[in-house]
């Protein structure tokens, strides 16, 4: 009897250690991360249709450029730049079509007058907006009259996301 109570009193002891095996000691916290990352995003808009932009020998011609649907991280910024069809002076050639006649135009930001030179930027954008672009009547290298014709010249935008 002395062997059935020592054997029951050690299954208690040890039913107990069983029913409470974790103490402070033993807790473990882990964490784990959770991410998303959303892609940033723009729509550069620039002066384009199926004929382009008509400039004109007796005035000036206005356009913008812009960007809309801006959604970008925080500190980064949209920089628009040209970086074809200008000198670096700001001046525009087209050139006669089938012919060797060159009309000139200046091109700048009409809120500065500041030229718009190759691969430099000239608008900067954190949310949706645009730059006005000037382009000077055409004219040719020497002033003289202009030929008849058609003439053309491509201007390529370049937007960068930068800090």
């Amino acid at each position: 009897m002395k062997k059935k109570l020592a054997a029951g009193i050690l299954s208690m002891a040890l039913a107990v250690g069983m029913v409470f095996p974790v103490s402070a000691a033993d807790t473990k916290t882990e964490n784990m991360t959770v991410t998303y990352t959303q892609g940033e995003s723009y729509l550069l808009s620039i002066p384009a249709s199926a004929q382009g932009l008509d400039l004109s020998t007796t005035q000036d011609v206005t356009t913008d450029v812009g960007v809309t649907g801006v959604n970008l991280a925080p500190g980064r910024k949209i920089q628009v730049r040209v970086t074809a069809g200008v000198n670096g002076s700001g001046v525009v050639e087209l050139t006669q079509a089938g012919g060797t006649a060159v009309l000139q135009s200046s091109l700048t930001l009409q809120e500065t007058g500041a030229p718009v030179t190759l691969n430099q930027t000239f608008a900067e954008f954190t949310t949706d907006g645009s730059k006005t672009l000037n382009f000077s009547a055409l004219k040719t290298q020497d002033n003289s009259q202009v030929k008849a014709g058609s003439y053309s010249g491509t201007i390529t935008f370049s937007a960068d996301i930068t800090q």
